[in-house]
């Protein structure tokens, strides 16, 4: 008898650290992902863009990080994206143009809620001539603007006028 329940402890043991008998969490539906992503500021930013220009033509989706191409895959999280559709009233990147920044990545936690990461920054969408860096500007021979305000402008655009200098875009000298 002593050794069955020597067998029976470590058995139960095993289990117990195999995670046996353990509810799997769950990630929280795609929905509260959304609301989660439309309640940050950058989302609030994006959709108040240019007096809300872009507010009626985005598309909005959620899927698996694993799903996306937009991010390394992720165990329990959720990528929310604003897209640009063609009812935009400025280019749309695979539409022949645009470039495809223009709108809005989240990766939130699929258990906790937390945002991990987004881009881009609200100050994108605060500041015209906002950049990170060189690639950030778009412009001509007049006028160096960010990728969020560079589709609004009438310029015909060329990346290599424009620089990134002390969190601004500037004309190249």
């Amino acid at each position: 008898m002593k050794k069955y329940r020597s067998l029976l402890l470590i058995v139960s043991v095993v289990l117990i650290l195999s995670g046996c008998g353990k509810k799997e969490l769950q990630m929280f539906p795609p929905e509260k992902a959304l609301q989660i992503a439309l309640q940050t500021k950058e989302a609030q930013a994006l959709l108040n863009y240019r007096n809300g220009a872009l507010a009626g033509c985005l598309e909005k989706k959620v899927v698996k990080s694993c799903d996306s191409e937009w991010v390394t895959c992720r165990d329990n999280a959720w990528v929310v994206q604003y897209l640009l559709t063609p009812q935009c009233p400025v280019p749309v990147a695979g539409t022949g143009q645009g470039d495809g920044r223009l709108g809005m990545n989240f990766v939130i936690d699929g258990m906790t809620g937390d945002i991990i990461s987004h881009y881009p920054e609200v100050e994108y969408f605060a500041n015209d001539r906002f950049c990170r860096d060189d690639a950030d500007c778009v412009g001509d021979s007049k006028e160096c603007l960010n990728f969020a305000a560079a589709p609004f402008s009438h310029s015909e655009g060329n990346p290599v006028s424009c620089r990134c200098r002390e969190a601004q875009c500037i004309l190249k000298e």
